[in-house]
């Protein structure tokens, strides 16, 4: 998706802050995510594979607020590259 906008900036000239708003999570968002993991308000079930543990949490986070489908992508693949940091804090470690 990335390398799509960067290729029409590039060929189209495309407003800069419309492509970015495009590729990045809501910094909202992210302050839920981390909140929501970091606060302990639900339990995180520690025992999910990763990609039920990635859907767990975007499913709190729709309850949260409303979010549309584009931010849920966005949210599933930031938050699929630090499962590792999320797995970790939320067990205490």
């Amino acid at each position: 998706m990335l390398q799509y906008s960067i290729q029409r900036i590039l060929r189209y000239g495309v407003n800069i802050k419309k492509v970015l708003s495009e590729v990045a999570v809501n910094p909202k968002l992210i302050r839920q995510v981390w909140m929501l993991v970091d606060t302990g308000v639900a339990p995180i079930p520690l025992t999910l594979d990763d990609r039920s543990l990635v859907q767990w949490l975007v499913r709190q986070l729709c309850m949260e607020r409303a979010i549309n489908s584009q931010e849920a992508v966005l949210l599933d693949d930031y938050l699929r590259s630090r499962i590792p940091l999320i797995r970790q804090m939320a067990g205490g470690y």
